[in-house]
This record gives C-alpha cells, sequence and structure tokens, in this order.
C-alpha cells in the first residue's frame, strides 16, 4: 500500500544532535489498512524517503520549553515523533478530544498525526524525531501511548541530562535511537504497516531529493528507473502513493520548511533553492500544504519557549 515518509523538519526550538545516526532494529510488525483519509491530502500520499534497509534514521533529539505557541499547534510532516513531559500541562486534541500527554508515559506519534496541540502552562517537552525506513503508521493510531517502565525512564533521564550539558552525537543519538526503537518495538502490531519498495524507483526518489529544484522530466527519469514512461508513472505512483510531479513537489516544500526552520534565509532565497521561482506561487502553495504563509511558519518554528 502507499504510505507517507517525508524528510524531517522541526516545529520547536531546539539543541539538535548530529543529523544522522542509524540502527537495525529487531522485531518489526506488519499491517495492512485503508489509505490515510483525506487529511492535507496533498502531502499525506506521497513516501519521500525510501532508504535500503529496515533502519532507523535519526534527524535528532532535543528539549523544548513549551510556550504560547504550543497552542493550536498543527503536528504534521513526515516523521515519527517521540515526546515526553516533564509534567501535566499540556496536549493534543485528537477526533475533539483533549488528551493530555503525562510525565508517566512516552507518546509516539506516526508521520502525519494532523494532531492539534494545547498548552496551559509551562511543560518541559524532551523529543525524538526520526525515520523508520521500511514503516510507516497505521493513521488509525495517531497517538500511541507507551508506559515509562524503568528501563525506559532511565534512558529518557540520561536524554535529558545530555541535552541539558549540550551534548551531541554519540551517546546522545544512541540514547534516542534506543528509545525510538523500543518505543516502535512495544505499540500494537496493528499500529505499524510496511512500506511497498522498489529499488529502481528508490534511486529515481534518492536523485530527485539530490536535485529538487530541477525541473520534472519524465521521460529522463523513466529511463534512470529502465522503464518507458507511462510504465514509469504507472510503478511510480504503486510505490510512492502520487505521481512524480505530486511527488517533487512535496519534496520540494518540506525542504523548503525545514529551511525555513533552521536558517535566516530570505523567503525568495528558499523559492529560489527549491526551483520556485514565482513568489507568490510559492507563498500560496507553502500555506495550502502547511496551514500557514512561510513568514508565519518561520516565526512560530523559531519563537523561544
Amino acid at each position: 500500500m502507499p504510505c507517507c515518509l517525508f524528510p524531517f523538519f522541526s516545529p520547536l526550538p531546539f539543541a539538535k544532535t548530529s543529523k544522522a545516526a542509524y540502527i537495525v532494529p529487531g522485531n518489526m510488525y506488519f499491517c495492512n489498512t485503508s489509505p490515510m483519509k483525506k487529511v492535507r491530502a496533498d502531502m499525506t500520499k506521497t513516501n519521500i524517503l525510501l532508504p535500503a534497509g529496515r533502519q532507523l534514521r535519526l534527524d535528532g533529539v532535543w528539549q523544548a520549553h513549551l510556550g504560547s505557541f504550543w497552542n493550536h499547534f498543527h503536528l504534521t510532516g513526515g516523521y515519527w515523533r517521540l515526546y515526553h513531559h516533564d509534567g501535566p500541562g499540556a496536549g493534543v486534541y485528537r477526533n475533539g478530544t483533549r488528551i493530555e500527554l503525562l510525565p508517566d508515559a512516552l507518546y509516539l506519534l506516526p508521520p502525519y498525526p494532523e494532531l492539534v496541540t494545547w498548552r496551559e502552562r509551562p511543560v518541559c517537552q524532551y523529543y525524538i524525531h526520526f525515520e523508520a525506513a521500511s514503516f510507516f503508521g497505521n493513521p488509525e493510531y495517531r497517538l500511541n501511548r507507551i508506559e515509562l517502565t524503568p528501563d525506559l525512564k532511565a534512558l529518557v533521564d540520561e536524554g535529558r541530562r545530555l541535552v541539558d550539558e549540550g551534548q551531541s552525537g554519540g551517546r546522545t543519538d544512541l540514547i534516542g535511537l534506543a528509545l525510538a526503537a523500543s518505543a516502535l518495538a512495544r505499540v500494537p502490531a496493528e499500529a505499524l504497516c510496511e512500506l511497498d519498495r522498489d529499488r529502481r524507483i528508490t534511486r529515481v526518489c534518492d536523485w530527485m531529493r539530490n536535485h529538487p529544484a530541477r525541473e520534472l522530466d519524465i521521460p529522463e527519469l523513466a529511463a534512470r528507473a529502465g522503464f518507458v514512461p507511462n510504465s514509469f508513472i504507472r510503478r511510480f505512483r504503486e510505490v510512492t502513493g502520487s505521481t512524480p510531479h505530486q511527488y517533487l513537489l512535496n519534496l520540494r516544500y518540506t525542504l523548503a520548511a525545514r529551511l525555513l526552520e533552521s536558517t535566516d534565509l530570505e523567503i525568495d532565497a528558499i523559492a529560489a533553492e527549491i526551483g520556485v521561482k514565482d513568489r507568490f506561487h510559492f507563498s500560496r502553495t507553502f500555506k495550502r500544504l502547511f496551514g500557514s504563509p512561510p513568514a508565519t511558519y518561520r516565526n512560530a518554528s523559531q519563537k523561544p519557549g
């Protein structure tokens, strides 16, 4: 089944680890489920990352003091999130129900959870963003509560301490990967789905990620994958859940979101970086996909807690 997996970007102020670390987890589970319902449909049906192997890729480990920005923040983006809060006072709305994220548990959110947040008092959030290369979350399991057992608590406590000390990479990444793998292994079997993969399409996806500003050339991409154009488009859609055009669109704007969060580049420069020449078109499409204009998105993501 087509599933979604996008490059990572963080919506919160952070102390960040190194950009990539990998782990090969043990027992993983599979499910078959219907495609995700039409929630932000333009961004929910494309599998942008298709790396080889069943590894986890760690994007980073952070702590954030949840400020007013955490009220009515829309959680989207194609990466797994793992949260721990040091006290009560903040949470999410799921299907209209207000759920508090409490300190006696970890909370695992799949890619594109499409949840809205709330906050009543200051909370320090320890969180991990990661990719599971072969697995995507069942949209029926958008918020998975995992009991904070003594072994997990010891890892969280150490992870928080390392981030507080400003340490990145090394032990900080290992703690993050251990928690991510443990969380995935403890969710219900039906909460995980296996991604379809075809290494011919994977190579094309890799090339497109490395050249996001290049104009779409279907005959060229088809030749890279060893297909004629019509067969290439059909197989590409089977694997990624979208057309090559939609895939490139989502890839470009996910990259734009990351640049808005992590750089001071002008919006015109970011648009050019992803191959969009028209500032108005860039802003309009970004708002459609992420729910706010680029400048508003940047202010929210870079606002101190």
